[in-house]
């Protein structure tokens, strides 16, 4: 499969997939993304069989991303729980990234 390799430093990799999660949930509450992008973004088996191997990433982290295949389906079940899931996926979040080391949240570029 051809396709662009991101190599992220390792500390980093949390406050990468962290950002991304955040930024993906953030298009669906506003409704500017469709559920569905959960499943085909950080959901997609490429991503969650890497992730799932990826010591950096806390459990935590690995369970919430876990969630995104499930927005899609929770959506058209239940929409008014799918939207509080989303907000409460979002808070989890935050949390995790107020505790993510300070160095971590420098931009370098070398």
């Amino acid at each position: 499969m051809n396709g662009v390799l991101f190599q992220v430093p390792e500390s980093d990799v949390e406050l990468f997939v962290v950002s991304l999660a955040l930024g993906i949930l953030e298009g669906i509450k506003s409704k500017s993304l469709l559920h569905e992008v959960g499943t085909w973004s950080l959901a997609r088996p490429v991503f969650l069989s890497v992730l799932a191997k990826e010591e950096l990433i806390t459990p935590q982290l690995k369970s919430i991303i876990e969630q995104f295949d499930e927005l899609n389906l929770l959506h058209e079940l239940d929409e008014k729980n799918c939207d509080a899931t989303i907000c409460s996926m979002i808070s989890e979040l935050k949390s995790i990234m107020l505790n993510i080391d300070e160095d971590a949240c420098r931009i370098s570029c070398g």
